[in-house]
């Protein structure tokens, strides 16, 4: 894959560039989300911004001095969105053999935790090379949740990536006085230097932050305009241990199992009732909510009233627990209920890569009938509005930033643009060519 610099007709090379004349490119299909696909498509930018869009035959003639790549058998899509993931976590690729249940995966992933002294170089090492599968999928733009986030966001940043990294807080039981401390570290300026990754806040999921300390950070998460990530309703098992603080979730695989104690807050309707009632579902910020793989129709309805909540929604994930052999994601009831779903990778510790394409895949796999252009979006605007990102990002507009990804179709002629997407969910290949307007600079770990 060509990394390339959106103004620059050169191989990227880590430094932006520019060039006076337009750069155009051409492929069989342009997929702007914001509009219809275009047949024989091309676009024109300069100075990163998109001059022009629309069939080759229009377009070209209005540059004649215009720089052009032409990619016969292609599809060029807006820069994709990987709306929840755990970069941190990519030194676990191929170390996490499928659970028996999530604490015996939780356990293991514990075990192969880095020892103290070399935890930052691990995690640098890890944020890193998270950053660059994810480019290499034709990613740009991530929602990653971090526990190390002072250490991931710049990382992220250098990188050339857009987003939100989301700083982890839990909070219950014996440990619910260190919630004060946990935010005053979120509130230092330790981010004012970065541009691209927007700071937010991760309240775990509801059986390691109470309701109590779910409520504050929520709070300060709109003092701050800090966008909101949480797992809710990931797990059967959250019923149980919010009604009981019993079953698995309260197991002894837990560190802090011992410190569980009965001044924690019961909820018995269940984690999308106990987010409401906590705060989480009115934030008044944009709220990702990681998951979401057990939902009741009472549950859509809470979601559906509250605007500024999204479903990441992780599809091979999902299966590597086994979700999908008890039922299956009501995706596509909360979509048809006006709730935005987007699409998340979740860590290599429960996924092989980082290729969103790949999880739209294995949608189609389980859900053979799925509208391929309604995906694409799923992996695209609808991952930008779920994390709060500038109206233009996972769209290609006049106007807005030269930042797409290429991508190689099978060798046939296509019918349709929606022939033509399920090819590409089909073959789900990584791209040729990814542009981008951001600078790439050496990671300092």
């Amino acid at each position: 894959m060509a990394l390339r610099a959106a103004a620059s007709p050169a191989p990227y090379n880590g430094a932006m560039s520019s060039h006076p004349s337009p750069l155009i490119i051409t492929a069989d299909f342009v997929l702007p989300m914001a509009a219809p696909g275009i047949v024989k498509g091309a676009i024109a930018w300069e100075h990163n911004r998109i001059m022009a869009m629309g069939p080759a035959d229009d377009v070209l003639p209005r540059y004649s001095g215009a720089i052009v790549r032409h990619y016969p058998h292609h599809v060029i899509l807006p820069a994709l969105v990987n709306t929840h993931t755990h970069l941190e976590l990519s030194y676990l690729t191929n170390r996490i053999a499928p659970p028996g249940d999530f604490g015996q995966w939780a356990a293991a992933c514990m075990r192969a935790a880095p020892p103290p002294e070399q935890l930052i170089s691990i995690v640098s090492k890890s944020a890193q090379w998270g950053a660059t599968m994810c480019q290499t999928s034709g990613v740009l733009a991530v929602g990653d949740v971090s526990r190390h986030y002072t250490v991931t966001r710049p990382i992220l940043e250098r990188a050339g990536l857009q987003g939100v990294g989301f700083a982890e807080v839990m909070a219950i039981g014996g440990r619910r006085s260190s919630l004060r401390e946990q935010l005053q570290r979120l509130c230092a300026p330790a981010d004012a230097d970065l541009i691209n990754i927007k700071s937010g806040v991760s309240p775990h999921a509801p059986y390691t932050v109470e309701g109590p300390a779910l409520r504050d950070t929520v709070e300060m998460a709109r003092a701050r305009h800090m966008p909101i990530c949480m797992h809710v309703a990931e797990l059967a098992e959250e019923s149980e241990f919010l009604a009981n603080i019993s079953g698995m979730l309260a197991g002894p695989w837990r560190p802090d199992h011992a410190l569980l104690d009965a001044a924690i807050p019961r909820g018995a309707h269940g984690p999308i009732q106990w987010a409401k009632q906590f705060g989480l579902l009115d934030a008044g910020v944009p709220v990702v909510l990681a998951h979401v793989n057990y939902a009741t129709d009472a549950d859509l309805d809470l979601l559906a009233a509250a605007p500024d909540v999204s479903v990441a929604y992780c599809p091979r994930t999902r299966s590597y627990f086994g979700h999908d052999d008890h039922s299956r994601h009501r995706w596509r009831d909360m979509l048809a209920r006006g709730i935005n779903v987007a699409i998340g990778t979740d860590s290599v510790a429960s996924n092989p890569d980082l290729s969103v394409l790949r999880e739209l895949r294995h949608i189609m796999k389980l859900f053979p009938e799925s509208d391929p252009q309604l995906l694409l979006k799923m992996a695209t605007v609808n991952g930008a509005r779920a994390l709060g990102l500038p109206s233009f990002a996972g769209t290609l507009q006049i106007g807005g930033p030269a930042e797409m990804a290429v991508f190689a179709l099978p060798e046939r002629p296509f019918r349709s643009v929606a022939s033509a997407c399920r090819a590409l969910i089909r073959r789900a290949p990584p791209p040729d060519t990814v542009y981008l307007t951001r600078p790439v600079t050496p990671s300092a770990h």
